[in-house]
């Protein structure tokens, strides 16, 4: 399914640990060093996603999301494809409150839950 057509699926984990454990060749420290940069953008990234929806300022929520997506996708965040949708949206000019509220509540998930791969050893 394009990503324009999928929807953000709240039944996946937050996190699909054996894509985070591919996309690192298994490195527990290159983990934990991604997580340590992502949780310290993570605040300012929300707030430029906040002030973006505020203005209905579909360029600059365009440009975050791009960036997010990449991230994510390292990662292995489920709301990667989340973060597709919210840029393509504002590329089109579309600022979609209810999704980009979803994205913002599924980005606040991502440190929580990565932290927690890390305690298990799970990587």
């Amino acid at each position: 399914m394009p990503v324009s057509q999928q929807s953000f699926d709240t039944e996946l984990p937050v996190i699909d640990v054996p894509s985070l454990s591919q996309n690192l060749g298994g490195d527990s420290t290159l983990l934990a060093e991604l997580v340590a940069i992502f949780r310290n953008e993570l605040p300012k990234d929300l707030m430029t996603i906040q002030s973006a929806l505020a203005d209905r300022n579909s360029a600059a929520l365009e440009c975050i999301a791009h960036r997010l997506k990449g991230s994510l996708r390292v990662l292995g965040a489920s709301c990667s494809a989340l973060a597709a949708r919210v840029e393509i949206d504002a590329r089109n000019g579309d600022v979609d409150p209810p999704r980009v509220r979803d994205f913002m509540s599924a980005l606040a998930a991502v440190v929580p839950a990565l932290d927690s791969i890390i305690r298990q050893g799970r990587i």
